[in-house]
């Protein structure tokens, strides 16, 4: 028959969903792998915004037993929060235009705990540095300009998710010239250890013992080394 719904289980929207939280596919890329499914078992019905629900609603309505199932496998699920790889394929396709800015900030934020903003389980820290608080940090500036040097900072790969998180936050400038002033201070002795991990910590959630660029410090504070080259290294790219 013309309109007979194509045989699938609760297992291939389990997947679907699964896909999407992990970030390997975009919104519109399920919808367009989903179009025909939908247009059979939602005929004329407003789609939901979020895509979970659009899958499960469409699941549901070709058999109702198939909600229970999904529910639980993606409830009780540990690889169900965004992947590094996950991360690169929507800012990619973001910064492709063929997602929108506000498309990949509602996929970085779908598993923040609503009770505490910027709390979820990601097994990345810069992924989920980047997703919970970067990305919503950046909400009113996420030109496909920034979005690309966000890419070439994840592309790098540089084995160490808190320089990740240091270089996110210096894509601004006016970071780029507090880094330099705070940093410079505590290497010229006007602020104190204690002042230097305040500031660290307001910024890049960190004190000085994690702080990865401490050795290249010490030796400004010795004055064997600049504190621009110092900013260029925490940089990781020319993002100029």
């Amino acid at each position: 028959m013309k309109n007979e719904l194509p045989p699938v289980t609760a297992t291939y929207f389990i997947t679907l969903i699964k896909s999407y939280l992990q970030g390997a596919r975009t919104r519109q890329e399920i919808m367009d792998e989903t179009a025909d499914l939908l247009e059979l078992s939602l005929p004329g019905e407003p789609t939901p915004a979020n895509i979970t629900n659009l899958l499960i609603i469409t699941a549901s309505k070709i058999n109702p037993s198939f909600y229970q199932d999904i529910v639980d496998q993606v409830s009780q699920a540990s690889d169900t929060t965004p992947t590094r790889n996950g991360l690169l394929h929507h800012l990619e396709t973001c910064v492709n235009g063929d997602i929108s800015p506000e498309d990949l900030l509602e996929w970085a934020t779908t598993w923040q705990d609503e009770e505490e903003p910027g709390v979820a389980y990601f097994e990345d820290p810069a992924v989920e540095y980047c997703c919970l608080l970067w990305l919503p940090a950046q909400k009113e500036r996420l030109s496909r300009k920034l979005l690309a040097q966000a890419l070439e900072i994840f592309h790098l790969n540089c084995g160490n998710p808190l320089k990740e998180k240091i270089a996110l936050v210096l894509l601004s400038e006016q970071e780029q010239q507090r880094f330099l002033f705070f940093l410079r201070d505590y290497a010229d002795h006007r602020k104190t250890a204690e002042e230097l991990d305040l500031y660290l910590l307001r910024k890049f959630g960190m004190d000085h013992r994690n702080f990865p660029y401490m050795p290249e410090l010490v030796q400004v504070a010795h004055k064997q080394a600049q504190l621009e080259d110092l900013l260029k290294k925490a940089r990781l790219i020319n993002n100029e």
